[in-house]
């Protein structure tokens, strides 16, 4: 199945964006959607979401239609020497296929630059 990716940097600024051909229209806007939520919440767009329902909170509360509680963002994070603490530097978000499949894929992606 083809997958749309997106990559934002730490503020949720698009850097990076490829869709598949025959993606459909809708997975470009649901991966910058989810990168942003892992780059700007820090989190991956799953963890936010668990996050936020075990605080009761909604995504309205937020103010942010950017926003999501969808599988498929993972935060892209460095370690900070001086603290020994990783330092988020921006978000990679896939959509098209199944969220925990999307997920899977940009950690995927994450991966192979960690060598």
């Amino acid at each position: 199945e083809p997958v749309a990716v997106s990559i934002v940097d730490e503020r949720g600024d698009p850097v990076y964006c490829l869709r598949m051909d025959n993606v459909k229209p809708i997975c470009l806007d649901l991966a910058e959607c989810k990168a942003y939520t892992a780059a700007v919440g820090e989190l991956s767009s799953a963890d936010f979401g668990k996050r936020d329902r075990g605080g009761a909170r909604e995504l309205a509360n937020y103010h942010d239609d950017k926003f999501t509680h969808i599988a498929g963002g993972v935060p892209i994070q460095i370690l900070d020497i001086a603290s020994n603490s990783p330092i988020t530097v921006g978000g990679v978000g896939v959509s098209g296929r199944m969220p925990d499949a999307d997920e899977a894929i940009a950690r995927s992606g994450l991966l192979s630059f960690k060598a």
